[in-house]
Parts: structure tokens; C-alpha cells; sequence
């Protein structure tokens, strides 16, 4: 699938270049055409004109802005297919015109040729071989070698070499051979190798610490070959050996100048070469997605990827610190793995390098990357432990606050036991208990006497420390109650609004909410709220009770209010009593 807004196609013209985008749907949304101009307005854009050899030296590109085409967009939607290995088309056709590729032996190209034929065997594929032996002397040191032979016995014929190593990577071995050397053995050409065999190395540990042995020989094939478009760009457009000199111990930067300047990477220009080759395709696209950076991607690829990482941290003028940042962002690469991988590296760099007539990549100390990436690790897991700490901290204080958030709306603030809302919402789930289980239900209705005139006399200080008193006098009952209770109950105490407090009783007789006043009641007889300069200060309270027994209520609101009214009937009648609800009232 194409990227959105990707240039998938170009037209020259006598005036310049004509680029089409569209998105991942196919559909054409812009058309724009560049001409030559003595102004630079983008100049990433002008760079990547002129190395693809539509400009000149002495002139330089500017986009216009956008204008109709209908003639081109219409007949573009309807011919042209997105496909896995399209490139720009000024691009491929470099491609196909540069001619200073490096040139290839007969057997290579015949091996070449053997691969675009469907009925080929694998005594094609040797017989191919064999017509030069000195490619045979390497190609069977190569399935001899530690990539491929395992705990197998050595072959000795290229048949046997053939099967061993399968078509892929026989393709791929044989082209790679008759790549490195020769006019590439410069300094940049010299590491592009270098990187694709510690690649490959890497990807034998990789594989087995993933769970993805099955695929390891095309992800082997695929290392190798994941940078040979390098190769192309170097030649088709010189400029980019610049570039090269820049970046080229950064291969995500790289990348991206890259995509900037041609739009694509080297990758997918290697796919792209490897398929004209006749390279089997599923091979190719292995390599045209070597690069892409993506975490979701599936398990071998992302092996084959990060093969390509640790290559360029072992290549690195300062391997501790990549080393360090690749381990960092990949957890997989714990230090007993980096620690078999190191060790591999070490001593199947040597052999390999030689076989490929390659210079020696540099030797790094596995120990001290080892010890490096120990104490990343420790670090690591400190920092960890300090995020889990704030994290659990920051948890148990949203507990707490939601806790304290969750009593301040339960609870009356002056007198800390429940405030109205919560009396009025426990008092519903009472009510419909009661109603569905036929069972009885109780309110007690408070009201302190002579409270305004205690007010007007003491200060509402007072007043307030009274209310807190009475509030502690009456917790302390039901508290009594509910421990010498012998069946479970539900009772709930709490502040209505001023000096009014209720008391509910859930599955108990209007007999027990009878006995818990008259206990209030005598309680306020007995007990000195507070002392005021010197003189006791007591408070009596009027209450009435009303009960699910006493009469059909239809909902919550109207207990409340039957025993309100019982509660008022008790003032009338010198207060400082308890008058139960009747129905007949």
C-alpha cells in the first residue's frame, strides 16, 4: 500500500516536470508542476530534481502552483496500480539506464537468469556454479561455514551446497560475491559489507532468542542484501556520495534524507534492483522493509531490523554509547543475550570477513560493552523501581483523595456523621428492601428544643459545639445498639439540616425504634452537653417515629414526612418527648 500523498508518478516536459500524488485509496489529489527558476523556494526539493538529472548546474527549481490537468488525472486513476515495487518513475528509469553498475561474471548471470525461470531445479542452480570455481570455492566454504552448517557434516559438492543454503540465499550469495571487491572496495563500499555480514551473524541469536528459527535463512538472506541499493544511488546519482560521507554511521538519518531527496530509502531501491535481477519477490520485500523502524511490526522482521542496529553500533566510532541506546530502546536485548550475540560476533566475524575477501570489521571488547550494558540494566531497572514508587505513591494519594472526597460527601461537615443527601440515598435502598421483602422499616425524627433561643442567648459557637456534642451522644447509642444487637440490622444516624437529625432503622419492629428514643430521651436528662462560665448547659429534644407497619407509605419522602409531623405533634405536647406515627392522624 502506497503512503499518503506519495509522488508515484512523473512526466518530463519541455518546461519541467509534472509530479502526481495521491493517497493510500489511489486517488489522484494534486497535480504539480515544477519549473526552472533562479529561486530556490524549497531546496530539498530542487536538490532532489537535479541529482535525478532533470536540472542543471547554473538552474535551479522552484513549484509553481497547482493547476488543472483534467486530461492527466483522468487517465492516470484508471491506469496506473498501486504495486509494492514502484518507485518514481525518473528514478526507475535511472535506474535501468546507468550502466556502471558493477559487471558480473558469466556464472552469476546465469545463476541470475536460472532464478527467473519457474522449472529450474537445484542441479541448475550448481551446474551455473561450478562453471567457475572459484565462485564454487567459496560458495562451498560459505555452506561450510558457521551460518549455515550447524552441526551438520561438511559438503563437498555444489549440489549439496545448493540445498543447504536453499535457492534464496543461493541467489543471494553468489551476487553478493561478485559484488564485493573490485571497484567497490572503497572505504564506504568496504562498510556496507561490513554491515551486512555482522547483520547476518546477528541474526542467528536474534532468531533463536525471538522464536522465529523457521524463517532464518531468508532473514540471513535478507541482512545481506538490505543495503545493496546503496550501491544503486552511488550510481546513478553522484552527488549522494556526499550524503554518504554525512551520514553514513547514522543509517535512520540516512533514511531519511533519502525519502526527502528521491522519495524512497535505499531499501526499497534494493528490492526494487533485486527483483529485476529475478530474486524471488518475497525475498526482495523482505529487504524493502529492512528499515522501516516499526515497533508493531511482526517478530522476524523486526529481528532483521534490529540485525541492521546492532551492526551500525558495532560499526559506530563510539559502539558504548549506541550499544547503550540500543539497549535502551529494546528491552528484548537483555545483557545475557547481548552477551551470546558479543561472543558470536567475535568469533565468526574473522572467517566470514575472509571469505568474502572482505576487510576485517574492527574487534570491540565484549567485555566492556557487557559490563556496559549491565549497568544500563541497573539503571535501568533502578529507574524502574523509582516510576513504580511515584506511580504507587501517586496511587495511593488519588486513593486517599477519592476516599476523603467520597466521606465529604457522605458526611455533615460540622458534625461528622451523615449529612441529608446520603440519609435521603441510604434511606431509598432501606425503602426498597423493605418494600420487596416485606419487611419493616423505622424513621426517628430529632429535633433539639428551644435551639434558636440557645442560639440567641450562648452564640451560635455554642450552638454549633452543642451540635457536635448531641452528634457524639447519638452515634454513641447507636453504636451500643448495633453491638448488642443479635440479628443483623441496618441503622443509620445522621444530620437533616440545622438542629433536626435522623435515626433509620432497616428489619427492626417500631418497638425497638420506641426504646432507642426513649434511650436518647433519658440520655439528654442525665448528660451535660457543655459548661458555659461555670454552668452546666443540657438540651432536650422533641422526636417523632414513624414505621412501615403504621400505615402504607409510596415512597421514602412520605416516611420522612409522617414522622416529621409525629416529631411536631410531640413539641405541641411540651416537648422533650416521643410521639409515635398513626395513620388515623
Amino acid at each position: 500500500m502506497l503512503k499518503k500523498n506519495k509522488v508515484f508518478l512523473q512526466y518530463r516536459t519541455t518546461e519541467g516536470c509534472l509530479a502526481i500524488t495521491k493517497t493510500a485509496s489511489t486517488k489522484i489529489v494534486s497535480v504539480f508542476h515544477y519549473k526552472t527558476s533562479t529561486h530556490i523556494k524549497k531546496k530539498s526539493q530542487a536538490m532532489a530534481y537535479c541529482l535525478l538529472g532533470h536540472g542543471r548546474k547554473n538552474k535551479r527549481i522552484i513549484m509553481s502552483e497547482h493547476f488543472q490537468a483534467p486530461t492527466v488525472s483522468t487517465n492516470l486513476a484508471s491506469t496506473i496500480s498501486p504495486a509494492f515495487f514502484d518507485l518514481p518513475p525518473a528514478l526507475t528509469q535511472r535506474l535501468k539506464d546507468c550502466n556502471t553498475l558493477p559487471s558480473m561474471p558469466g556464472a552469476v548471470l546465469e545463476v541470475l537468469r536460472i532464478a527467473r525461470d519457474p522449472d529450474a531445479s537445484l542441479s541448475d542452480y550448481a551446474n551455473a556454479i561450478e562453471r567457475d570455481p572459484a565462485l564454487t570455492l567459496r560458495f562451498l566454504s560459505l555452506a561450510n561455514s558457521a551460518l549455515y552448517r550447524g552441526t551438520k557434516k561438511n559438503v563437498t559438492i555444489c549440489r549439496e551446497a545448493v540445498i543447504r543454503l536453499g535457492t534464496d540465499a543461493t541467489i543471494a550469495a553468489v551476487l553478493s560475491f561478485s559484488l564485493i571487491g573490485g571497484k567497490q572496495s572503497t572505504a564506504t563500499y568496504t562498510y556496507i559489507w561490513q554491515r551486512a555480514l555482522i547483520a547476518t551473524l546477528s541474526i542467528q541469536c536474534l532468531s533463536e532468542h525471538f522464536l522465529c528459527q523457521s524463517q532464518t535463512r531468508q532473514l540471513f538472506t535478507a541482512a545481506l542484501l538490505q543495503d545493496i541499493g546503496i550501491m544503486a544511488l552511488h550510481e546513478i546519482a553522484p552527488p549522494y556520495a556526499e550524503m554518504l560521507d554525512i551520514y553514513l554511521h547514522d543509517h535512520t538519518a540516512l533514511c531519511a534524507q533519502e525519502k526527502a531527496l528521491f522519495g524512497c530509502d535505499h531499501a526499497a531501491i534494493g528490492a526494487w534492483f533485486l527483483k529485476s535481477l529475478g530474486i524471488p519477490e518475497d525475498l526482495a520485500i523482505l529487504v524493502a522493509q529492512s528499515h522501516d523502524g516499526n515497533e508493531t511490526i511482526k517478530t522476524p522482521l523486526l529481528c532483521l531490523q534490529l540485525s541492521g542496529s546492532i551492526a551500525d553500533a558495532w560499526l559506530s566510532p563510539t559502539p558504548q554509547k549506541c550499544f547503550r541506546e540500543l539497549v535502551t530502546h529494546h528491552p528484548a536485548l537483555e545483557p545475557k543475550l547481548l552477551a551470546i550475540l558479543l561472543d558470536h560476533l567475535q568469533t565468526q566475524l574473522p572467517p566470514i570477513a575472509q571469505l568474502f575477501n572482505l576487510i576485517m570489521p574492527p574487534m570491540l571488547s565484549s567485555e566492556v560493552l557487557l559490563a556496559e550494558a549491565k549497568q544500563l540494566l541497573h539503571e535501568r531497572n533502578q529507574q524502574l523501581q523509582l516510576l513504580l514508587k511515584r506511580e504507587q505513591e501517586k496511587s495511593i494519594a488519588l486513593q486517599e483523595q477519592n476516599t476523603l472526597l467520597d466521606h465529604q460527601s457522605r458526611t455533615d461537615p460540622l458534625t461528622g456523621i451523615a449529612n441529608r443527601a446520603y440519609l435521603e440515598k441510604q434511606l431509598a435502598v432501606f425503602f426498597e428492601q423493605a418494600t420487596s421483602g416485606q419487611e419493616t422499616l423505622s424513621v426517628i425524627f430529632i429535633d433539639l428544643d428551644h435551639f434558636k433561643q440557645l442560639n440567641d442567648t450562648y452564640g451560635h459557637q455554642v450552638g454549633d459545639d452543642v451540635l457536635r456534642q448531641f452528634a457524639r451522644l447519638l452515634s454513641g447509642l447507636v453504636a451500643e445498639k448495633k453491638r448488642l444487637a443479635v440479628s443483623q440490622q441496618d441503622i443509620m444516624v445522621g444530620r437533616y439540616g440545622g438542629e433536626e437529625f435522623l435515626i433509620l432503622l432497616s428489619q427492626q419492629p417500631p418497638v425497638q425504634a420506641e426504646h432507642l428514643a426513649n434511650q436518647l430521651n433519658h440520655a439528654l436528662l442525665t448528660t451535660t452537653m457543655l459548661e458555659v462560665s461555670g454552668q452546666p448547659l443540657k438540651v432536650s429534644a422533641s422526636i417523632g417515629i414513624a414505621s412501615m407497619s403504621d400505615a402504607i407509605f409510596r415512597t421514602p419522602l412520605e416516611l420522612i414526612e409522617a414522622a416529621d409531623r409525629s416529631m411536631y405533634l410531640a413539641k405541641r405536647s411540651g416537648r422533650a418527648c416521643t410521639i409515635l406515627f398513626n395513620g388515623s392522624r
